[in-house]
């Protein structure tokens, strides 16, 4: 037996999400870019 579902549509706002996300990282952004290319330089 399927259960239905119900889809909003709208719900999910994705430059809401790109506005919220650089808001949380801002700040840290320096420390973030720094782990990012000092992962990549490890193989």
């Amino acid at each position: 037996m399927q259960e239905q579902f119900n889809f909003n549509r709208g719900a999910v706002k994705p430059i809401q999400c790109l506005s919220d996300g650089w808001e949380m990282l801002k700040g840290q952004y320096g420390a973030f870019l720094g782990h990012f290319f000092g992962f990549r330089g490890i193989k």
